[in-house]
């Protein structure tokens, strides 16, 4: 028989995303969910060699079910961005695959799986539905089997297979569905009633019709009966919303299906824009896919490395009392989630309210948890101590171990519990808490091996508890201030708008990068770059090159910038401000960045505008709260002076310990002229010389950013390592050292690999010896001003003070404090951070009081 082989495109798109270690190429776009989706469809097309195929996907509109019933999906989440920016490749792909890819406005992928399959059965093809999600075992047939994907273990669901694991048919299990619900597509279902209820009434009386036909069976228990009776409109309703609909009109027929070869020239240029250097090898010669596997030099986590979770028999939770529980617990380490405690392989849940054992610090630095900051969020409050702590945290140890810009539960189980687990198994606390006890001796051993037993523990572990603290005190903002800021930049952008519509003779978008091409390169007739498929390209470097070429260019990127201001920081921050207390709290991301910084978001405060006046306004408008100040400080050069302590450079250390203007001193010695003839123009392209050393800046790059040749810019930099020659050397040695270990670390033990290092290409190895360079001083710096906010909110609390620590923005630290407090505050943030950690040039804070943000710089 011929074979359709059909891919739920969403559900495998999804399973990629949290089933393979986060990549990125080294432009920083995300990889990982489009990595592990091709693994997947060529792992299917190997298997079944099918003669139709293709995926079907979801469209980003309203479907005849969210018409139906206002709630359905309501509670999911929106996509994240890191799998957002993939599906435009994920899609481009598939095609390359040789897949069709079918999607149908106002319907899901499963009414597209569903019609598909229905047409193809019918002419007596073989359909074989790839999906993961159990929704589509409705499907099943004599003609068609679904396969519920797993990582190498996967299930095929036949009639036979289906009826013996449900004792019923695969149609009843929309029956099912109807009765118990879905909590994943807030399907409502009988309130009251779940899966065994559910199953037992479909088993018993055939389906839903059935059920309510026979409500007055004694089989029926009185309880049973009233639910049913209360939610019969909501049964019927969710019958219809968990119906696949396998009769979409308008969708290609199975002939239109026919499978194509690889498009090797496509799949060459996508996986080289990937950067999967290993996988197009797989699909020239059609051998097995190159898998590399999971280590510790940061390899690529293989489908198949991974099992199948068993269903396990549920353990009993015993419930206790509190000072029980207490003294069961003292003095070993035990596990918690979701208000259940394990030890030794039992469960208990205390009697009342489980936070006087969560903050008890006789029991809290035994305890193990998989979020600490997450915990500690959801009893942090406003001016008090949250007194949360842990001895472990899995999600801490797992981004120590092996960095990764969007570490989660999801992904840690994959990684290294070797667990695929469901959103509901994620809810049960003897599911998670039995892995937490698989996971935490794995990811201890791992800690002591690299050696970052202190910065887990002396660091990050405490400040997972501030940071939660910092959330809840969140930062006082002058809502009215901000408001005319707002009205302000709308009149301005309403001004320059104008202005370019003179200038250029024409009304047209400024929004629509194709429209603006046009007026600018056709009918103004500007020197035109290359022209793209989308059109011409009208980015800020684009028009900055064409800035004295016409008058609107200036204009266009103020509009530009003046719209950003206005719609990220004047719109977006007053929906950012808590009606609750006027204040807008931040959420800090710990395990976001491979250096080891913190990031900011719902909004971003650390994004703040600093760089033109206009945008620095926006700092007047964060302030403390009446009778109160703010204590800002930051550190001077923290990068510089770090790479004068690690390199130990005699002539940069000298010019610290002289206190001299370090800027003016390296140009001094590039130019060579005497300190006094140092201009301003000067220092400032020595000042871009500091930092671009630091960040791996070569000649191109640092010619383009002071706008000189690059044979000058090449000159200034061997000016540089010639008055400080040991940097270079320094900087080298980190080179070399990452290319023998895979890994460079922090001052603190934190370690990154830097896999990019191996390539063959040379773009991708040049990231690569850029990242080696700079994450030991980046990184090391973070682990400072980390370093220091856990010294900083202990001494606050240690000498009794009501001020609340309540921002960092990468070297700075900002302190709210009564005005009373101010300069005892002011003396303690300078005194913390100075003395965070000792090293051979001193580190400087400069601290500010006042009663904005604006007004401490």
């Amino acid at each position: 028989m011929e074979k359709l082989l059909l891919i739920d495109g969403n559900s495998i798109m999804n399973r990629a995303f949290y089933g393979v270690r986060p990549l990125t190429n080294a432009a920083g776009l995300h990889t990982n969910a489009v990595f592990g989706y091709v693994n997947i469809l060529k792992k299917h097309l190997d298997a079944l060699d099918p003669d139709y195929c293709a995926v079907a996907f979801d469209v980003h509109a309203p479907t005849f079910r969210h018409r139906m019933y206002d709630g359905y999906k309501a509670a999911r989440h929106p996509m994240p961005e890191e799998l957002k920016e993939q599906v435009p490749y994920v899609k481009r792909v598939t095609g390359l695959l040789g897949f069709q890819s079918v999607e149908k406005e106002g319907y899901e992928a499963d009414d597209v799986l569903g019609t598909l399959s229905r047409a193809a059965s019918r002419e007596g093809v073989s359909v074989y539905i790839v999906t993961g999600d159990r929704d589509s075992l409705q499907l099943v047939g004599d003609n068609v089997t679904v396969i519920l994907a797993s990582t190498g273990a996967d299930v095929e669901y036949t009639p036979e297979v289906f009826r013996e694991k449900y004792g019923t048919d695969p149609e009843r299990l929309v029956d099912i569905k109807a009765i118990m619900g879905d909590s994943s597509d807030n399907i409502p279902g009988v309130k009251g009633v779940g899966e065994k209820g559910a199953l037992t009434l479909i088993q018993t009386f055939g389906d839903l019709r059935g059920v309510y036909q026979n409500l007055d069976s004694p089989v029926i228990k009185p309880a049973m009966k009233k639910k049913l009776e209360e939610s019969r409109d909501m049964a019927n309703l969710s019958y219809r919303l968990a119906t696949i609909d396998r009769d979409v009109a308008g969708l290609p027929a199975t002939k239109e299906l026919a499978r194509r070869g690889f498009d090797v020239p496509g799949l060459r240029e996508i996986f080289g824009e990937l950067e999967f250097t290993r996988m197009l090898s797989a699909f020239t010669s059609q051998a097995p896919a190159d898998k590399k596997a999971d280590g510790e030099g940061g390899g690529q986590l293989s489908f198949d490395d991974v099992e199948t979770e068993p269903e396990e028999p549920k353990r009993e939770i015993k419930t206790v009392g509190a000072s029980e529980l207490k003294a069961l617990l003292f003095g070993k380490p035990f596990g918690y989630f979701g208000g259940v405690f394990s030890l030794e392989g039992k469960l208990y849940r205390p009697e009342g309210d489980p936070l006087p054992l969560l903050t008890d610090p006789g029991l809290n630095r035994a305890m193990g948890v998989f979020d600490l900051k997450g915990l500690a969020e959801k009893y942090a409050v406003k001016d008090a101590p949250c007194g949360i702590f842990a001895g472990f945290d899995a999600l801490l140890a797992a981004y120590l171990v092996n960095p990764s810009d969007s570490i989660s539960i999801k992904s840690l189980l994959w990684i290294y519990a070797r667990c695929d687990a469901s959103p509901q198994q994620m809810e049960d606390p003897d599911f998670m808490l039995a892995r937490l006890d698989r996971l935490r001796p794995v990811l201890e051993e791992k800690l002591e091996a690299l050696g970052s037993g202190k910065l887990y523990s002396e660091i990050e572990l405490p400040l997972a508890v501030t940071l939660a603290e910092m959330e809840a005190q969140g930062f006082g903002v002058d809502r009215a201030e901000l408001i005319k800021y707002g009205e302000t930049l709308r009149a301005r952008i309403s001004e320059v708008e104008e202005k370019i519509y003179s200038l250029c003779g024409q009304r047209f978008n400024l929004n629509s990068p194709k429209q603006l091409g046009k007026v600018l390169f056709e009918d103004l007739g500007l020197p035109a770059p290359k022209k793209t498929r989308t059109g011409y390209t009208t980015d800020a470097q684009t028009l900055e090159k064409l800035a004295d070429d016409h008058p609107a260019i200036e204009l266009i990127l103020e509009y530009r910038a003046l719209s950003k201001l206005n719609g990220t920081y004047a719109e977006g921050l007053l929906k950012a401000i808590d009606p609750a207390d006027g204040r807008i709290h931040t959420r800090f991301n710990q395990t976001q960045t491979a250096t080891g910084r913190l990031s900011s978001l719902e909004p971003n405060l650390q994004n703040i505008p600093v760089r033109t006046p206009l945008g620095r306004e926006l700092r007047r408008f964060f302030v403390a709260d009446k009778g109160k100040v703010l204590v800002d400080a930051d550190y001077s050069q923290i990068e510089l002076r770090l790479l004068a302590h690690l390199s130990g450079d005699e002539a940069l250390i000298d010019a610290f310990e002289r206190g001299e203007d370090i800027h003016a001193r390296t140009a001094s010695e590039i130019f060579r002229v005497p300190m006094e003839k140092v201009t301003p123009q000067m220092r400032k392209e020595a000042k871009a010389i500091n930092f671009g050393i630091i960040y791996g800046m070569g000649a191109y790059t640092l010619s383009q950013d002071i706008k000189v040749s690059r044979a000058t810019a090449a000159r200034y930099i061997e000016g540089y390592f010639a008055a400080y020659p040991k940097v270079a050397g320094y900087l080298g040695s980190l080179v070399e050292g990452a290319k023998a270990n895979g890994w460079v670390a922090t001052l603190f033990g934190r370690r990154r690999y830097v896999p990019e290092l191996s390539a063959s290409r040379k773009s991708l190895a040049a990231f690569g010896e850029r990242v080696a360079r700079n994450t030991p001083i980046q990184g090391t710096a973070a682990d400072i001003i980390k370093l220091a906010m856990v010294k900083v909110e202990s001494a606050l609390r240690r000498e009794g003070l009501e001020a609340r620590l309540i921002m960092q923005v990468h070297d700075e630290l900002i302190i709210e404090a009564p005005e009373s407090e101010g300069e005892r505050v002011r003396e303690l943030l300078t005194r913390e951070m100075e003395n965070a950690v000792k090293l051979k040039v001193k580190l400087v804070a400069d601290a500010q009081i006042g009663r904005s943000w604006y007004d401490c710089h």
